[in-house]
């Protein structure tokens, strides 16, 4: 075994902080230029198709996200990012239709952040236990009432869960308690493509 320390210096690459801070505010500023200024009216345009709320005003939407190639201009606004997600969502669930989809009810960018964002924290709840209870009874009943699919969930639990195990577990056996034994045989085969 060596014991000779290493003395050679090590070779690193070593930007100039000053001109790659210049680098990035001309980046920021050439994005301001080019889409920044268009951010308002694709909000506006998002939200006409979100209060809208049809079948053909969501397609209208998908295509006029695809159109403006949105995703990729427009990725680190997190607004925009949210709803690229719910996007990914909705699409899964129309190729397995459900009585709910992601958009069902959600007039606007507001209510879409609203709604992602009740059901992030309620999984949250439900893993680390700050509310539980509370958590498995509000997620089971919008589950029974349709306002939540088991789609919807499964990829809400893959993202936000640590414990996804222990999350499907505690809300299959809520669906059971609760007499929904679809709901419970859905989330169990969900849970093994995710835990």
């Amino acid at each position: 075994m060596n014991t000779t320390p290493h003395t050679e210096p090590i070779a690193l690459e070593v930007l100039d902080s000053e001109d790659y801070v210049q680098q990035l505010i001309h980046e920021q500023d050439d994005w301001i230029s080019t889409y920044g200024t268009q951010l308002p009216h694709i909000r506006e345009q998002i939200n006409h198709f979100l209060s809208e709320n049809t079948e053909e005003s969501l397609n209208s939407l998908f295509l006029y996200i695809r159109e403006h190639n949105i995703p990729r201009n427009y990725e680190s606004i997190p607004e925009v990012a949210l709803l690229i997600v719910m996007v990914t969502i909705y699409q899964s669930e129309l190729m397995n239709p459900t009585e709910h989809h992601i958009f069902s009810g959600v007039t606007s960018i507001d209510l879409a952040i609203k709604h992602f964002n009740t059901i992030k924290f309620l999984l949250i709840d439900l893993e680390w236990d700050f509310d539980r209870e509370y958590a498995i009874r509000t997620l089971t009943n919008m589950i029974n009432t349709d306002s939540l699919s088991i789609i919807e969930l499964t990829y809400m639990i893959q993202a936000s869960n640590i414990n996804k195990g222990l999350v499907c577990d505690e809300l299959i056996a809520s669906f059971i308690r609760s007499n929904m034994p679809q709901a419970a045989a859905q989330l169990e085969v969900n849970k093994k493509q995710i835990a």
